[in-house]
């Protein structure tokens, strides 16, 4: 409609337009109206949702805490555990084969322990602050670090289970199954660890 109302009119419509035009022109500027207004409520709904999605990732901060949380009790249990075989052994002189084992036991608890809190410190640092102040090995830049560093815990996990089951087994038919059984699960492990870095 600009070539019926000039820019010399600074946007009023001349005394000599007729009718009909407008009502044309008034159509074409209701409807240029709701054209903008649109486009402004598009703008405003791709901003909210971006910006609801980027609050989102803070949902992570619950499983984080849960992890740490789990971790803790564990660590304090395994703890606690390893202090009351150490007790046993000196007041109630607790046979050493079964000492072993509850130690063993104990130490399995901690390293599971452990992963949980490279798990929690792994979710904070990938989707909420990649600046807390961790040691070397605990820095995560991304998902394959956090899977090599699981792989390497439960690999200590599966060993630590291992000489548990070798020092309590009865037979060494037992012994075997579980070596194999540990084995295949370390090279699995290994595996796919070598396929992540490729």
């Amino acid at each position: 409609f600009r070539h019926v109302i000039p820019p010399e009119n600074n946007g009023l419509l001349p005394i000599n337009v007729p009718r009909h035009q407008c009502w044309r022109i008034g159509r074409t500027l209701e409807f240029n109206g709701l054209f903008d207004t649109a486009e402004a409520f598009g703008h405003l709904y791709t901003l909210g949702m971006r910006r609801l999605i980027e609050v989102s990732r803070f949902v992570v901060i619950v499983p984080a805490l849960a992890a740490i949380v789990g971790a803790v009790v564990l660590m304090i249990l395994g703890s606690v555990e390893i202090l009351r075989a150490a007790l046993g052994v000196v007041i109630d002189r607790v046979p050493l084969k079964e000492t072993i084992v509850d130690v063993l036991a104990s130490i399995d608890a901690i390293l599971l322990g452990t992963v949980l809190l490279v798990i929690g410190y792994g979710l904070y640092e990938l989707f909420v602050d990649t600046n807390i102040d961790v040691p070397d090995w605990l820095e995560i830049n991304n998902l394959d670090d956090l899977k090599a560093k699981l792989i390497g815990v439960i690999v200590a996990i599966i060993a630590v289970i291992f000489v548990g089951e070798l020092v309590d087994a009865k037979s060494a038919n037992d012994v075997m199954y579980y070596g194999i059984g540990a084995g295949a699960v370390v090279l699995a492990l290994a595996a796919f660890s070598l396929n992540s870095k490729k």
